[in-house]
């Protein structure tokens, strides 16, 4: 099924597969031709009719009038075929938004569970460096009303710098490669090299670093995001 396709790329961006649909259907369509399948049939009849006429009363029926026949036979049997096939490709779009509808319905109920685990550490925001994260093992995280589960705490930079830069690709790092560093480390890069322990960010070709404690990790993350507008609170981490 995805010979011919980029599976990983619709899937960071389903977008694509919207368009995808849109252009199938209007292949499809567009071979019926712009007349009205109602007007063609009644054009059809009437000309069977003549064309039964004339061969009753001996007269030859003009080729252009049968070459019209045919070609009317041949654009409704097409119109018919078409409609045949949007109308499985509509059975079938049906099913899938309706397993996907089941499928958000799950996500939507382990988000409400998070909800409920972050709500005691919704106060959880610092300005300050001490996140007190030691020792403490990350759960999962809420960013912009969706929750998340990464591994482990280096996923956490990762996964929020992804998050941001598909929503900010444009300029991402000329906005991030000299705002966010240190005195004499960089914390992104387009050069692995440059970093300790480089990830990428979604497939940007842009790296940041990981290598850091809890408590830097979450400032990082922190940080990142309101550089781009966020609010602190936009960000909210489980921890136990």
């Amino acid at each position: 099924m995805s010979d011919g396709f980029d599976i990983d790329r619709i899937a960071k961006d389903p977008s694509l597969l919207v368009e995808l649909c849109r252009e199938v259907i209007e292949l499809i369509d567009g071979e019926t031709g712009s007349e009205d399948g109602a007007t063609m049939e009644a054009q059809l009849r009437e000309i069977a009719k003549t064309v039964e006429r004339l061969e009753k009363i001996g007269v030859a029926v003009p080729d252009g009038l049968r070459a019209e026949k045919i070609r009317l036979a041949a654009a409704l049997g097409i119109k018919k075929e078409s409609f045949l096939t949007l109308s499985l490709l509509q059975e079938g779009l049906e099913k899938v938004l309706k397993d996907l509808k089941t499928r958000l319905g799950h996500v939507q109920k382990s988000s409400v569970k998070a909800s409920v685990r972050l709500h005691d550490r919704s106060n959880q925001t610092k300005t300050s460096n001490n996140y007190s994260n030691k020792g403490r093992k990350l759960v999962g995280f809420e960013f912009l009303g969706t929750y998340y589960k990464p591994g482990n705490w280096k996923d956490l930079l990762t996964i929020v710098a992804g998050l941001v830069y598909e929503k900010h690709k444009s300029g991402f790092y000329d906005k991030v490669k000299n705002a966010l560093r240190g005195t004499k480390l960089i914390y992104f890069s387009q050069s692995p090299r440059e970093l300790h322990e480089p990830r990428e960010v979604g497939n940007s070709g842009i790296y940041v670093e990981t290598k850091w404690d809890a408590d830097a990790i979450e400032k990082r993350s922190r940080d990142l995001i309101k550089h781009f507008g966020y609010d602190d609170t936009d960000l909210k981490i489980d921890k136990i």
